[in-house]
């Protein structure tokens, strides 16, 4: 990658952080006569740099292969930043280079390693457990989509190039928000979890959530969390432990910040074009906090090496596709527990 590429790539990755390294920093100011990097300016370099590309269309194609090598490193540099910073606390998330092999590591018998310590008789020999893990190979699926951008709005400046690139990135992350969801309702209504309690009454159980959130404590090492869609972290209610914390956190987020000791995650709906939840609304989640990477239940994986396609339309429109490579898939269960709401 050349050296100009390379310097729009981390001018994308401060527009979509916020954040400059020290070293970063000093040196864009000993290089330009005192001016300073800040996100903003950041945009502006990005915004002026495609401008450049593209003033027109003839610009454009005389310049198409910078432009899209452009929106594709941006993609690639940006998309997995930002879906760490949604998906951390509970996916390993994990970019693989085109070609690697996609595996992801898989502690096996944790529950068995907990127990192994107990009360001998001399002479007895002692109870063994073997310390295993495994490693298992990702299957990726294409994913694509496409949109189009009115070349006389592009002229006008109503759309820029960093717009497609925030468009593009926006739709990757709903795809993997969808094939999570996808994962997580299948495991619902299966057998994955260990640990499940379904309330019997149209009434948050408290007992019912305890149960879950001792159980994964007892396998992270920063206690647990709570993970669910709005409609399902607002029935989260303990009235013996309402603190006037609690009462504000109801009153200016809908739901509480903590149960007993637990955080409470919540993950922002979607929905489908005919208006249907994505993200399941009748159960919650519950994850041991603390955990590494290797250890979350959920895995993603993205292979780097997105592409950009474009087509010109009848209208003189321009269509923008992309496509990109993703795989999700399910890890160990043990202390993960499902909390499924009462159904007649």
């Amino acid at each position: 990658m050349n050296k100009e590429l390379q310097f729009y790539k981390g001018l994308a990755r401060i527009c979509y952080t916020g954040k400059i390294p020290a070293k970063v920093a000093t040196a864009f100011f000993a290089e330009n006569e005192g001016q300073q990097l800040t996100k903003e300016y950041a945009e502006e370099l990005l915004r002026a740099r495609f401008k450049e590309l593209a003033p027109d269309r003839k610009a454009l194609r005389r310049n198409k292969v910078e432009v899209f090598e452009l929106i594709e490193e941006t993609i690639d540099e940006v998309f997995p930043i930002r879906a760490n910073a949604i998906f951390d606390r509970f996916v390993e998330f994990k970019t693989f280079n085109n070609g690697d092999k996609p595996l992801f590591k898989m502690p096996k018998g944790k529950g068995q390693v907990r127990r192994f310590i107990k009360r001998v008789a001399l002479g007895v020999p002692f109870k063994r457990v073997r310390l295993d893990r495994t490693s298992q190979l990702m299957e990726f699926f294409a994913i694509g989509g496409a949109c189009y951008i009115e070349w006389e709005h592009y002229l006008q400046s109503l759309y820029e190039f960093t717009d497609l690139c925030n468009v593009l990135i926006d739709e990757l992350i709903n795809a993997v928000y969808d094939e999570i969801t996808d994962a997580l309702n299948t495991a619902i209504d299966g057998t994955t979890f260990k640990k499940t309690h379904t309330e019997t009454t149209d009434a948050f159980s408290v007992e019912g959530m305890l149960t879950l959130v001792s159980y994964a404590k007892s396998f992270g090492t920063g206690g647990a969390m709570i993970v669910g869609a709005p409609t399902m972290v607002a029935r989260i209610k303990d009235a013996d432990f309402l603190s006037d914390e609690d009462k504000t956190d109801m009153r200016e987020r809908g739901y509480v910040g903590k149960f007993r000791g637990a955080d409470v995650v919540v993950i922002e709906q979607t929905y489908d074009k005919d208006g249907t939840a994505l993200f399941p609304e009748d159960a919650l989640f519950v994850f041991p906090n603390g955990s590494r990477p290797e250890d979350r239940f959920i895995k993603v994986g993205y292979e780097g090496g997105t592409e950009v396609k474009d087509k010109e339309n009848d209208d003189r429109s321009l269509t923008y596709e992309v496509y990109a490579k993703l795989g999700v898939m399910l890890g160990n269960a043990d202390g993960i527990g499902c909390y499924k709401k009462y159904t007649e």
